[in-house]
């Protein structure tokens, strides 16, 4: 989990009220936050990753006014519209697509500040942004830029000279990817593409090159009052969220936000977005999953304000929950019961014997599966695991999804987790396609569950999917794998030949698999040209998948 250092006097002053060591750290416990008081300055914290807004004092001040009863509700903030507009460049969207970024005004910075503030910086660069991949951040002294009109473009190395952060003399793109240690670093993360993402005015004064490294002449230092920040990214949902955080973390010490124009095109639109989250919840959910029947309206409308939720009242049974812009880990109603629960401590809740005293014991499908397993690594494949959600177009371009009834996910994330899979294929086949420069051949299985509608109600199917590339693999070699696996298992399996077979694969060379008489699967090469051209994989699959649902009870 994400460590960072705290300024004691720097919370203290934020937080407007004078606090021992001890409560303090009693405090932080009370929130999510293991602290350790190193010395008489310093104070080391550790945060979960889905309270990643208290790395830094104003976070963390912010949270303990409303646990203090200092302030109540959700957090105010001064936004006004500034004069500043960046323009997007179409070609970038195909290199590091999005960008939002802000304005914070009145953020005065010293020496405590800046520490905390690179610090906050390189956390959510790490932990958020995955080591700059999803996302990257950038700070800037707003009063140093040349112009109001900020371009993000994309260029050629060539064209990219500026004077990098710690330097004194200008560098071009890849001097700056070999000689700079964040270059060498991050340059994996533009090197496959022939032209680099560039942060510029419309008067060539470079801000930075995302997400390698900024320029000297946009440094935060302690002179600097007003701030720029940009975050540009892989991830349109984490860009937009990570400046949320940002701003309205930083706005707990400056006097206002500022909003930025985008031109995107034809679309225009203002950053940060600051959308709240609204969450309606249940009064009784709230007690049943806490077992405090005694819990009222006024009550939990308490706790819940002074964790800085906004709560509306929806009716005698429920609540409407308004949580703040940086509050992205509430993301559904046991989550609103979670804060409840800290707001009241846990120290508070009183735990309860069973009643009733079991022996547990292993399922039968959990033997079965474990057999399974076995046999596939005796066969020589490796097992992975891969996520139960999936991308509703990833799933109708290699199967044709809308011939099949499935699980859409209400308000996803992100469209790459829209569904519940209805198979294990796609996501063998693209477990392949990162891996086919390895060495050959890639064998590799899952063993996972899929959900398909059946009569309009959704049912868990046990599948197990399994996945040859090599320079040469045929339905002989997968067909092998399958009668063995079959013979280890005792089962009663044939293949018949495919009339119509999926797009995906070859016809004429797919089976679909019959166990005990009932069809469960589908085995076959795949159809090299859809592989390189679809998907992007230079090298031949087969592959089979059965559904195992069940033959647990009987073999």
């Amino acid at each position: 989990m994400p460590v960072t250092t705290i300024k004691k006097k720097r919370l203290i002053k934020l937080l407007g009220k004078d606090i021992g060591d001890e409560e303090l750290v009693e405090l932080l416990s009370n929130i999510k936050v293991e602290a350790e008081i190193l010395d008489e300055e310093n104070m080391q914290i550790e945060v979960t990753p889905d309270r990643l807004d208290l790395l830094i004092s104003e976070g963390i001040a912010r949270e303990l006014k409303g646990v203090l009863g200092l302030e109540k509700g959700f957090p105010k903030y001064k936004i006004r519209k500034t004069n500043i507009k960046l323009i997007l460049d179409g070609e970038i969207k195909f290199i590091r697509p999005y960008i939002a970024v802000a304005a914070i005004y009145g953020y005065y910075i010293d020496k405590y500040t800046l520490e905390e503030l690179l610090q906050f910086q390189e956390k959510l660069n790490i932990s958020m942004g995955r080591d700059r991949r999803k996302i990257a951040i950038g700070f800037y002294d707003l009063d140093k830029l040349n112009s109001n009109i900020i371009l993000y473009r994309a260029e050629e190395p060539a064209k990219i000279k500026y004077t990098p952060l710690g330097y004194d003399r200008e560098l071009t793109a890849d001097e700056i990817l070999e000689l700079t240690d964040k270059g060498r670093k991050y340059a994996h993360l533009v090197r496959c593409f022939s032209k680099y993402p560039h942060l510029v005015t419309d008067k060539n004064q470079t801000l930075s090159m995302p997400p390698i490294l900024n320029s000297e002449d946009t440094k935060v230092e302690e002179s600097t009052r007003n701030l720029f920040i940009d975050i540009t990214g892989t991830d349109k949902y984490t860009v937009e969220k990570t400046l949320d955080l940002i701003a309205t973390t930083l706005a707990e010490n400056a006097e206002y936000i500022g909003l930025i124009s985008m031109v995107d095109g034809n679309e225009v639109y203002c950053t940060p977005k600051l959308e709240p989250i609204i969450t309606e919840v249940g009064l009784e959910y709230i007690r049943n999953n806490l077992g405090m029947q005694n819990l009222t309206q006024e009550n939990i409308i308490s706790l819940l304000e002074s964790l800085r939720h906004k709560v509306e009242i929806v009716n005698d049974q429920a609540l409407k929950v308004i949580s703040p812009p940086y509050r992205y880990d509430i993301l559904h109603p046991i989550d609103i019961v979670e804060d409840v629960a800290i707001a009241i401590g846990y120290e508070n809740l009183k735990p309860e014997v069973p009643r009733i005293f079991t022996i547990g014991k292993e399922l039968k499908k959990t033997k079965y599966l474990r057999k399974l397993r076995e046999i596939m690594i005796g066969l020589g494949f490796q097992e992975i695991l891969t996520f139960t959600l999936s991308s509703s177009s990833m799933l109708e371009g290699m199967l044709g999804l809308e011939r099949i009834k499935h699980v859409e996910i209400l308000n996803p994330i992100s469209p790459l987790y829209d569904t519940i899979r209805t198979s294990i294929i796609p996501n063998i086949i693209m477990f392949l396609k990162a891996n086919q420069h390895e060495d050959h051949p890639v064998k590799v299985f899952e063993v996972g569950d899929t959900v398909v509608v059946v009569k309009g109600k959704p049912q868990t199917r046990t599948k197990l999917a399994a996945g040859v590339l090599s320079y040469k693999v045929g339905f002989e070699d997968i067909q092998a794998v399958l009668y063995s696996l079959a013979d280890n298992l005792g089962l009663n399996m044939k293949l018949e030949e495919v009339k119509t077979a999926p797009k995906l694969f070859i016809k004429g060379r797919t089976a679909k698999i019959i166990v005990e008489g009932e069809e469960r699967g589908i085995i076959g090469e795949l159809n090299p040209r859809f592989l390189l051209e679809e998907i992007g994989i230079e090298y031949p699959i087969a592959l089979f998948e059965v559904d195992v649902t069940d033959l647990w009870e009987k073999h």
